[in-house]
């Protein structure tokens, strides 16, 4: 969990921010947020902080689309959580693990080459000088398209996909006039508490040489934990169903009512998108986090 930190702000985060926040971020400078996105195979998913949890099921069912119910989803959540057996020996260069707490399913290929295909030839950037002479690439079937909130918005305008008028300024040719790409942008806001506990916890005064030897040497102890033991999913309003909220030593809020976008700086697509979550907008996201913090206080005051 500490090394996704050092991972981010790094060479392998694209290091987006976002662009001055109106409600939020008050004690941030310029009023501007990070974005950690990773340049890596897997996305922010290589550089986040071990965590996987299934969404609560009322959010699946209320797309009211039957084949992504949850009951339909479910089959497809367990498979992806089974634990193969260890198949990366301990050695140099592989850690022996724990499958039994649910490690994702990782299985170390025999075929070197297939390896290399997987995870080094997917993560290049693609540069190509543009000829005289224009081509056009055409998918007989589908293309499926998925960069992450920032980038598929990002590749969809760079491709002359979305809203005309904002194309036609920054002078890209418009395939398909269509207004909702990088509009109705929702992020999770968390608010991260701080408190000092009775209940033994792994702190950076663990970070001691025999701990980083001992987890280094034989894959054991304090280290081993990636800092978040536990998740909950509360709801806060009795009005409606499903859950509101995951408390993970933070209260996050999961259904933004707020609405941001994502449009572009320039034509160029190696310069970054204006990205705006535009947090804190609606009063209701204001209060929502506020009951957040409130039950995420009393949690604390029982446990601590």
């Amino acid at each position: 969990m500490r090394s996704s930190g050092t991972c981010q702000r790094g060479d392998i985060d694209w290091q987006y921010k976002t662009i001055p926040q109106l409600y939020s971020h008050f004690g941030c400078a310029n009023q501007q947020s990070s974005r950690p996105r990773d340049k890596v195979l897997g996305g922010c998913a290589s550089i986040n902080y071990m965590q996987y949890v299934r969404g609560d099921p009322h959010d699946y069912d209320s797309w009211k689309l039957p084949q992504w119910s949850f009951e339909k989803m479910l089959p497809y959540f367990k498979k992806l959580e089974r634990a193969d057996s260890n198949t990366i020996s301990r050695n140099n260069h592989f850690r022996n693990y724990d499958h039994d707490k649910g490690m994702m399913d990782v299985t170390m290929l025999d075929d070197v080459n297939a390896t290399n295909q997987m995870f080094i030839e997917a993560c290049v950037v693609v540069k190509r000088i543009s000829s005289l002479d224009e081509e056009e690439f055409i998918k007989s079937k589908e293309v499926i398209l998925s960069a992450g909130a920032i980038e598929s918005p990002q590749i969809l305008l760079l491709s002359g996909i979305g809203p005309q008028e904002e194309l036609e300024k920054l002078q890209i040719p418009v395939i398909i006039d269509l207004p909702g790409v990088g509009k109705n942008l929702q992020y999770h806001l968390c608010a991260l508490l701080f408190y000092l506990s009775s209940i033994p916890t792994l702190s950076a005064r663990d970070l001691t040489p025999e701990n980083l030897q001992q987890w280094a040497t034989h894959g054991r102890g304090l280290l081993t934990s990636y800092g978040i033991e536990s998740l909950t999913w509360c709801q806060l309003n009795e009005d409606e169903d499903g859950s509101q909220w995951t408390v993970v030593y933070l209260p996050t809020l999961l259904h933004s009512k707020s609405k941001g976008e994502i449009t572009l700086a320039s034509s160029d697509p190696l310069v970054h998108p204006v990205s705006d979550p535009n947090y804190l907008a609606e009063k209701e996201d204001v209060h929502a986090l506020i009951e957040g913090c409130k039950l995420a206080e009393n949690i604390c005051r029982l446990n601590l």
